[in-house]
């Protein structure tokens, strides 16, 4: 349900609407980030469109509600068409949606967000 609703959030908003990192909660976890990223991934089929962005937001989103800081990166490479987009996301310094081969994706500069887990600019 998160996954549908981050899609159909993309559609109507402006992405720095849900780009925003969730604030993390102080509830103790108790399911695994992998887990949670394993649930995300799961359901990628049920959902149309479902791209690796919408993957990233609501997989960050689920993570916060479980008391984990994450990491959103969005990248850039070239590709024969001009460039390829990408987003993935981080979590205890593993990548739990989106993992790419290393150094295909040049990151993009984020806003730093001070106690959400966003790197510094």
């Amino acid at each position: 349900m998160l996954q549908a609703t981050t899609r159909l959030g993309l559609w109507f908003f402006p992405a720095r609407m849900l780009s925003q990192p969730p604030a993390c909660v102080s509830t103790p976890a108790t399911v695994s980030p992998s887990l949670l990223a394993w649930a995300v991934n799961a359901t990628t089929r049920l959902i149309p469109r479902s791209t690796c962005l919408v993957r990233a937001l609501a997989a960050q989103r689920l993570l916060a509600r479980h008391g984990y800081p994450s990491t959103l990166h969005l990248g850039v490479a070239r590709s024969p068409d001009g460039l390829d987009a990408h987003a993935w996301l981080e979590c205890q310094g593993a990548t739990l949606i989106g993992a790419a081969p290393p150094g295909r994706y040049t990151p993009l500069p984020t806003p730093a967000n001070p106690g959400t887990g966003m790197p510094s600019a």
